[in-house]
């Protein structure tokens, strides 16, 4: 299950740096928005490393996360 949660992080630190690597850093609402789902990302996956198991709430919270992450560039 670490692994999950390595491969999660690295998604999670993407998005908080994906609008200064990408270019849409003059967007306020797309910097904070990729942000603080990518915070979350990173919170959640690195408190499921520790842990045996995944548990549920992860598993929501990585859905979520992960559906915004696939409508975020339809969105901004």
């Amino acid at each position: 299950m670490k692994t999950r949660g390595v491969v999660n992080a690295v998604i999670g630190i993407w998005f908080v740096i994906a609008p200064w690597m990408l270019g849409f850093s003059y967007n306020a609402g797309a910097i904070s928005s990729s942000n603080v789902f990518g915070t979350l990302q990173v919170i959640m996956s690195f408190w499921g490393t520790n842990k045996l198991g995944w548990k549920p709430r992860q598993n929501w919270v990585s859905l979520i996360t992960g559906l915004w992450f696939v409508l975020f560039p339809f969105i901004y």
